[in-house]
């Protein structure tokens, strides 16, 4: 009797080879599964192989040691190992995983220093003084990463939008607002080309201005803000102050002065590139970040003139 393999059978069979065994064994290993297979099918009388006639030939023929990771595969494909094994071979369920201790919440690396210079609520507080206005808002987060404040101003009933190039952050923000009950909207793109087609009251780009370390890209990202501000809307963001990082030994100092990662401005600097995109900056607020007293300056602005060059 001929023995086929139903496509499903042959798809898990190909995935579970591909997870499974070293590469030294996995010729060996392919065919003594197979024949396990087709042995296993041909005890039930039939002359065809299913998804669980290949379970049970991988569990049959893989070492005590590497039985619990197959078993962990199939559950990925909504099988339970145990169903396919005697009494005396069943493997326990592993225990459940222990919650993550606070140091290891972080999503990324930059969420381990946020930390260290500023909560997400603090800042979101900071914006709302700033807005002086009440009332649902249309949010728009520049350079949003994991989705921090987002999460903050849509418990507060806000409509947000959150922007960011690295699709992974992304995944993380918009699996946590799920995970929250948030309705949250994100884009992954290049801020510096972003075009939405519409308007936002407030407009914010948290710890990504001191990233642009061109005037072209802090001259693009300043155009992209204001395209996307409302006319009564404004545009909040914050720069490294340089008056406050001229001193040698403050934090930023190395990255900014010699490894040419960071930018520092003044707030001279600001405004110039502020009205060359017509924008008009309005209030302004400094704080102390890691001892340097006015490292962190937060600038708020409206519309102004138009755009040079228009």
């Amino acid at each position: 009797m001929e023995i086929q393999w139903e496509s499903q059978a042959r798809a898990l069979f190909q995935d579970l080879m591909g997870k499974g065994p070293p590469e030294a064994f996995k010729d060996s290993a392919s065919a003594a599964i197979e024949r396990e297979a087709e042995r296993t099918a041909r005890e039930r009388g039939v002359n065809q192989i299913e998804r669980e006639d290949v379970a049970r030939a991988c569990l049959r023929v893989a070492p005590p040691a590497f039985r619990p990771r197959v078993m962990k595969n199939l559950a990925a494909h909504g099988l339970d190992g145990n169903a396919f094994l005697p009494p005396d071979k069943q493997v326990a369920a592993p225990p459940p995983a222990a919650p993550k201790k606070l140091e290891d919440s972080y999503d990324s690396e930059w969420d381990r220093v946020h930390a260290r210079l500023a909560g997400h609520r603090e800042e979101v507080s900071r914006i709302y003084a700033m807005k002086k206005r009440t009332g649902p808002l249309r949010v728009l987060d520049l350079a949003c990463g994991t989705g921090k404040h987002l999460q903050e101003f849509a418990r507060d009933g806000h409509v947000c939008h959150g922007v960011d190039q690295q699709g992974w952050k992304l995944d993380k923000a918009a699996e946590q607002s799920r995970a929250q009950g948030l309705d949250i909207t994100f884009t992954n793109t290049d801020l510096k080309t972003l075009d939405l087609g519409g308007t936002f009251d407030l407009v914010v780009c948290l710890y990504a201005m001191s990233t642009m370390t061109s005037d072209e890209d802090a001259r693009a990202t300043l155009g992209v803000a204001r395209r996307h501000l409302a006319e009564d809307g404004i545009f909040v963001f914050n720069v490294i102050n340089k008056e406050a990082n001229s001193d040698p030994n403050a934090p930023m100092y190395r990255s900014v002065h010699v490894e040419h990662h960071l930018r520092d401005y003044t707030f001279d600097e600001v405004v110039e590139l502020l009205r060359g995109a017509g924008l008009e900056p309005g209030t302004t607020q400094s704080s102390t970040v890691l001892d340097v007293k006015d490292l962190d300056l937060f600038i708020a602005a409206r519309h102004g003139s138009a755009p040079h060059g228009k």
